[in-house]
C-alpha cells in the first residue's frame, strides 16, 4: 500500500502537469473559485497511472486514493495566483474518472460484492434523470443571530443542536446554506435490479437520458445504513457516465 507521503507526492505530481494543460486549468481555476457551486473535475485513469497511482488501490480503496487528491487540491489552488479561492476545505468536491480500461468490469455481477470499490458497469436506466437540490454547506442558526455553517462531506447530514457561541439552540436557515444540482435515476444492470444513481459535480452538459437507455458508467457502489439497522439501501455514486449511442463503436 502507497504511504500517506507517497500518495500525496504522486497527487502534487498530477495537478501540476494537469493544471499546465489550458483546457483543464480553466476547470480548475472555476472549482477553485466558484466552489462548492462548481465542484467537479475530471480526472484521467492513464494520467493517474503515469503520476504514480496504484491501479489496485484505486480499484480496491477508490476513497482514499481520490480523498488525497481532493486534499492536495486545496493546497495546490491556493499556492495559484488567483482571486477569490475558496478558503475552507474541498470535502465535497468530485473526481470523475473517466478513461477507465475494460479491466474495471466487475468480475462479480453480484454488486454488493464490490462495495466502495471503483467499478464499471454496462446499466440500463430505468427512468429519466431527476434534478434535486445538494446540500453543500448548511447555516444553522440560533435566536440571538449567530451563523454557524457545517459542511457536509459525503451523503448523510451533519448536524448541530447547539450554538458554539452562546449554546442557544439552533435551526437550519435553508437561505443562508448552500445548495448544487445534482441528478438522479433508477439504473438496473447484470446483479443489479433498480437501484439508484446518483450523478453529482458536474451538469453533464449535453446529457440526455431517457428511460430505456443504456449506458457505461464508472462508480462505486455504495451503501446507506440508517440508525440501528442491518439492512442498507444500495445505491451507484456514478463518476461517470457514457450513454452507448455516443461511444466510439
Amino acid at each position: 500500500m502507497q504511504s500517506e507521503t507517497e500518495l500525496r507526492a504522486v497527487w502534487e505530481a498530477y495537478w501540476d502537469a494537469h493544471y499546465e494543460d489550458g483546457r483543464q486549468a480553466r476547470r480548475v481555476r472555476a472549482v477553485a473559485t466558484d466552489y462548492p457551486v462548481k465542484r467537479g473535475v475530471v480526472v484521467s485513469y492513464p494520467e493517474l497511472l503515469d503520476a504514480g497511482v496504484s491501479e489496485r488501490e484505486l480499484r480496491t480503496r477508490p476513497d482514499r486514493t481520490l480523498g488525497m487528491g481532493v486534499e492536495t487540491f486545496g493546497s495546490f489552488v491556493r499556492d495559484l495566483d488567483l482571486d477569490d479561492v475558496w478558503r475552507r476545505s474541498f470535502d465535497v468536491m468530485i473526481l470523475h474518472v473517466d478513461d477507465l480500461p475494460g479491466g474495471f468490469k466487475m468480475f462479480d455481477t453480484n454488486l454488493m460484492a464490490h462495495l466502495n470499490e471503483l467499478v464499471q458497469a454496462e446499466v440500463t436506466f430505468d427512468g429519466a434523470t431527476e434534478r434535486i437540490s445538494d446540500l453543500m454547506e448548511a447555516a444553522f442558526v440560533c435566536t440571538t443571530g449567530h451563523v454557524t455553517r457545517v459542511h457536509q462531506p459525503g451523503r448523510r447530514r451533519r448536524d448541530i443542536d447547539h450554538c458554539p457561541d452562546c449554546g442557544d439552540p439552533v435551526f437550519l436557515e435553508e437561505r443562508e446554506s448552500l445548495f448544487a444540482e445534482i441528478q438522479r435515476a433508477p439504473v438496473s444492470g447484470p446483479g443489479f435490479d433498480r437501484i439508484t444513481a446518483i450523478l453529482g459535480g458536474r451538469r453533464w452538459k449535453g446529457l440526455s437520458i431517457t428511460e430505456g437507455d443504456t449506458a457505461v458508467v464508472n462508480g462505486i457502489p455504495r451503501a446507506d445504513f440508517r440508525e440501528d439497522s442491518t439492512h442498507g439501501s444500495a445505491y451507484f455514486d456514478v463518476l461517470h457516465v457514457e450513454v452507448e449511442e455516443d461511444l466510439p463503436f
